[in-house]
């Protein structure tokens, strides 16, 4: 038996060294993206699902000058495009009211306020913004989520704010109509934009595994289609496939086994700076991420004369970092 266990080590010890294939023992690497677009000086925009949201805060805590899901987190790539088409009001016919508060259906839940003015009023605030920040020096990041969208009267839905289930007609958007979509709004958008789409990583297992990789599936299609549509401008991040290809374990997962865990979302996060970051861009983020571990620090005797030193020189090493931003663009 252990002559025949040291056999097949010694078969496998030879596989391994002999392939010619180009990986890691236990691990398939996704082949990088090489495109340093983001820098300092670039003003940076994030739509999309609450993977956009991660992405984003880390690049705002690191002093990027970038604008966030202002909408909140959107799905369906109707919802994205919607976004970045609209003018600067809304629908009539789509307001409704939820526990005394004016919701629409064409925004996410965590969009509302008193009344409809006042939310129609601080939807056009945030899509003059929106529209300001795609005209500037702009790379624009886009995570598509799922291609299961909600229908109202024949009309589609960003979000059902927990209105009941008879009201919606629930379907799989077809390739054919989301490219449609693209391919009208992509001349509207400004000339000098830089766009990056991804897919989330985030499983959506309401309706199953099965539905899952149906809706993942179109939109990664969709995604390629958008690339090839102006590959000079349009480029893909293959977020998706980090998790489910190259890391491709439950430990990576979180407890509610559907988002990427801390470790994943570091793990992604480093390819993303090694892929669209320019050098200058990557050190600010180490120093920044050396700041970071110092705010987070908790000393042992937080009333000492060391501990109070500690403090003063933090504050003015904070400081020189802002400064050392510059304007935002």
């Amino acid at each position: 038996m252990t002559q025949r266990c040291l056999g097949l080590l010694r078969s496998r010890t030879h596989f391994i060294s002999s392939s010619s294939m180009s990986y890691e023992l236990f691990r398939t690497p996704v082949d990088p993206l090489v495109k340093p677009l983001i820098s300092q000086d670039r003003n940076l925009v994030s739509l999309g699902s609450c993977f956009a949201d991660g992405i984003g805060l880390r690049l705002k805590e690191a002093g990027f000058a970038i604008l966030a899901n202002p909408f909140g987190t959107l799905f369906h790539p109707y919802s994205l495009f919607d976004m970045l088409d609209r003018d600067m009001s809304l629908d009539p016919s789509g307001f409704l009211s939820v526990h005394s508060n004016t919701h629409h259906y064409r925004l996410p839940k965590t969009f509302y306020a008193p009344s409809r003015e006042e939310l129609t009023n601080e939807f056009a605030k945030r899509q003059s913004t929106l529209h300001h920040s795609l005209a500037q020096n702009t790379v624009l990041f886009l995570t598509l989520g799922t291609s299961h969208l909600y229908t109202k009267d024949g009309t589609w839905v960003a979000n059902c704010h927990q209105q009941p289930a008879r009201l919606f007609h629930k379907e799989v958007s077809s390739l054919e109509a989301m490219t449609d979509a693209w391919e009208k709004l992509f001349p509207k958008l400004p000339p000098t934009l830089q766009i990056l789409v991804t897919v989330s990583p985030v499983r959506h297992l309401k309706d199953g595994l099965e539905e899952n990789s149906l809706s993942k599936s179109l939109l990664r299609v969709l995604a390629h289609s958008m690339v090839r549509s102006d590959p000079e401008r349009i480029h893909y991040f293959p977020a998706y496939e980090i998790l489910l290809d190259e890391l491709r374990d439950y430990r990576y997962y979180a407890s509610d086994m559907l988002h990427p865990s801390e470790v994943a979302l570091d793990y992604i996060w480093k390819n993303f700076q090694e892929s669209l970051l320019t050098d200058s861009a990557r050190d600010q983020i180490k120093r920044w991420e050396r700041l970071k571990s110092r705010l987070n620090h908790r000393p042992i005797h937080p009333d000492s004369a060391a501990t109070a030193r500690f403090h003063e020189q933090l504050r003015e090493d904070l400081k020189a970092f802002y400064e050392s931003l510059g304007p935002r663009p």
